[in-house]
């Protein structure tokens, strides 16, 4: 077997999976409700921080959202068909 990489295991508790209804309008700009993986799992979305950085992702892209307080961030979908997986960290 081909040598693996893993990372050390990551404190979590409870997953919550989110879709997004093709008729929902889109987010305003919020803040994470806590520490929190986001897993994209289908479509597509833009993602742009308080300072202007803007990062577009898509199915398999794994985010580590921090911004708990200040301005937070706004999420914009790119696609009607998008899905995510929240996972609480710490």
């Amino acid at each position: 077997m081909p040598p693996l990489l893993l990372s050390g295991p990551f404190p979590g508790q409870g997953i919550t999976f989110v879709e997004q209804p093709a008729d929902a309008e889109d987010w305003e700009p919020h803040v994470a409700p806590r520490r929190q993986w986001v897993v994209v799992l289908t479509g597509r979305a833009a993602v742009t921080v308080s300072t202007g950085e803007r990062r577009e992702v898509g199915p398999g892209d794994v985010l580590l959202f921090e911004d708990t307080s200040g301005e937070g961030h706004v999420s914009t979908p790119l696609t009607r068909d998008l899905s995510f997986a929240m996972i609480p960290y710490g």
